[in-house]
């Protein structure tokens, strides 16, 4: 039997069979029966599914991306104006579905973009993916810039990568030092 297959596998399946039998107008003899069997197979499975997931809650999170929403609400118009141009009889009704569903699925294009485009140049590197003398590098550019506190964030980053008795051990600590004197004089300035 179909042991592993449940209900909305098998109807989703059927119903993408008889998607493709219609668009491909398959068995013109059978044109109302074809339609007829699109639909009570559709039917099936939105019900199958909806049965399937009736236990799930979806939660939209506040902090979700609006954005990611238009784009399923595009996505989401764009294949049901793409099942009504199938399922229409008249000839300029086929071509208004069709033109709304590539309307829609050029408006997911363009969120795609402008989402692609927010997204860009965005700094993803964390301090774990650096190495030894990437960190000791850094530290020493902010010592030379004045940046204490980032300095003393890579330094002592860094000195953590080390081993008990490093001989480098001790060097960091005296620029971590030095750098901890640097910032505490200038905060000492500040509250003067």
């Amino acid at each position: 039997m179909l042991g592993w297959l449940n209900l909305a596998t098998v109807s989703g399946a059927i119903t993408i069979v008889a998607f493709i039998a219609e668009c491909l107008k398959a068995f013109p003899r059978y044109a109302e029966f074809r339609r007829g069997f699109l639909l009570v197979s559709f039917g099936v499975f939105v019900g199958s599914i909806i049965t399937a997931t009736s236990g799930l809650q979806i939660v939209l999170s506040p902090d979700g991306s609006p954005l990611a929403l238009l784009m399923a609400l595009c996505i989401g118009l764009g294949l049901v104006f793409l099942f009504l141009g199938v399922m229409a009889e008249m000839r300029n009704r086929k071509n208004e579905f069709y033109a709304l569903s590539a309307f829609s699925v050029g408006g997911f294009l363009l969120f795609m973009f402008i989402y692609g485009m927010s997204q860009a140049g965005g700094n993803t590197m964390t301090l774990g993916e650096l190495t030894f003398r990437e960190k000791v590098w850094l530290g020493e550019q902010a010592l030379s810039k004045g940046d204490d506190e980032r300095a003393i964030e890579m330094l002592e980053d860094a000195a953590r990568d080390l081993t008990t008795g490093d001989p480098r051990e001790v060097a960091l600590a005296q620029k971590i030092q030095v750098a901890k004197k640097r910032q505490l004089q200038r905060d000492m300035e500040i509250v003067r």
